[in-house]
């Protein structure tokens, strides 16, 4: 009888501890849901903007990948809940059988007890059974006895009534969770037909860019020339910082102490930079790579490429000291920042809010985003040390 309270209690036990454990992921997984719900919102607004101009556009499609790849994601995330929520239902399910077991074997228990205490039930029985005693101590021992038995008896109706409570309680926590399943199970249907609905877009999108494949390409050239003058721009600015300031024989600027303590803070900081646009993507990765939606163009990108919204402003990821401020053709103004012997750089902007040679502080406004002729608002965002170019996805945060 006992060992049965503990096998329950046990059980409850370790159920809480996955629960507990499930829960906790759940909480994270709902965290991230809401993320790229926010992020799908987000992306959303851009798409509009593009969708808007009649003739689709490399920028249109790219804000319809980046929706697709979010709402995987969210599915992704749906089904992961769903996983966890079916390993709950089912650890509830195990528990409960557990506990009505249990119940009824305490009610057989209870129900022998009951038929020996009506053997002796009347007053005649008792006084038997105590003046039958051979003793004083076997006296003694019997009335002991008796009064163990009818508290026995007691403890078993507790017993009982709380193993029934707590069949209550955990049949209400089951029946949630399966509403839970319900809903997530609804929630997930809504999230693929919209996936399905985002892939046909996409498609069209496709279709109506490959007939316009002669016209991108020649786009796509020029924006290589454009490209490879700022980075002859941004060389040579490097190079005249790095002849005037570099330590004798290093090929690295020469710091202050407090340049060197700026440099080292901006270094430690890697992976957890804000983003140089409150609200965007990256369109277009860093480095050396085929273009992803025109086949035949290699891109080789120094920077990365961030479609963002309309109007939105461009900001500085550290503190710093704006280093130099120029035209590029086809790509409006660049606006150079210097954090000790690291560089960013800030292109395809304009209404440029900043002077060269000016302190600036972390999130202050640089200019804002230019949009093009096709709805597409998008900036380039740079990362140097010393003269050489880093991968800017690796220093801003995931």
């Amino acid at each position: 009888m006992q060992n049965s309270l503990k096998n329950i209690f046990l059980i409850l036990f370790l159920f809480c501890i996955a629960f507990a454990y499930g829960q906790k992921t759940r909480e994270q997984l709902e965290k991230e849901k809401k993320e790229n719900i926010r992020k799908l919102e987000q992306t959303s607004k851009i798409l509009q903007e593009t969708a808007n101009q009649k003739k689709a556009s490399l920028g249109q499609l790219n804000a319809l990948k980046q929706q697709e790849k979010i709402q995987k994601s969210i599915i992704n995330n749906i089904s992961s809940e769903l996983k966890i929520l079916n390993a709950e239902i089912h650890e509830n399910q195990i528990f409960l059988d557990a506990l009505n077991s249990d119940l009824d074997t305490l009610k057989k228990d209870y129900a022998k007890m009951i038929y020996e205490a009506n053997k002796t039930s009347n007053s005649y029985n008792k006084l038997m059974f105590l003046f039958t005693s051979e003793s004083f101590y076997e006296l003694q021992m019997r009335i002991n006895y008796l009064g163990q038995y009818t508290k026995a008896r007691k403890n078993q109706v507790e017993q009982i009534n709380k193993v029934a409570e707590t069949i209550k309680d955990q049949l209400k926590v089951l029946n949630h969770k399966k509403t839970q399943q319900e809903q997530l199970l609804g929630i997930k249907v809504i999230e693929q037909k919209n996936l399905v609905s985002l892939e046909k877009q996409k498609e069209i999108v496709i279709q109506s860019l490959s007939e316009q494949e002669k016209e991108l390409k020649k786009k796509l050239n020029q924006q290589r020339k454009d490209i490879a003058q700022l980075n002859k721009m941004i060389e040579d600015i490097v190079k005249k910082e790095l002849e005037k300031n570099k330590s004798a024989g290093t090929g690295k600027l020469k710091l202050t102490p407090e340049e060197n303590l700026l440099s080292n803070s901006f270094e430690g900081n890697k992976a957890h930079h804000i983003w140089p646009v409150a609200y965007g993507f990256v369109s277009q990765k860093f480095g050396k790579h085929w273009h992803p939606n025109v086949p035949g163009v290699e891109i080789d990108n120094i920077g990365i490429d961030i479609q963002t919204k309309k109007s939105e402003q461009v900001r500085c990821i550290f503190d710093g000291k704006v280093l130099a401020i120029a035209s590029v053709p086809g790509m409006g103004k660049m606006v150079m920042v210097q954090h000790g012997e690291y560089f960013t750089v800030y292109t395809k902007i304009m209404n440029v809010f900043v002077t060269s040679g000016q302190l600036i502080k972390r999130k202050e406004p640089i200019g804002v985003a230019i949009t093009n002729s096709e709805g597409v608002t998008e900036m380039q965002f740079q990362v140097w040390k010393n003269a050489e170019k880093l991968d800017p996805q690796l220093w801003i945060a995931k």
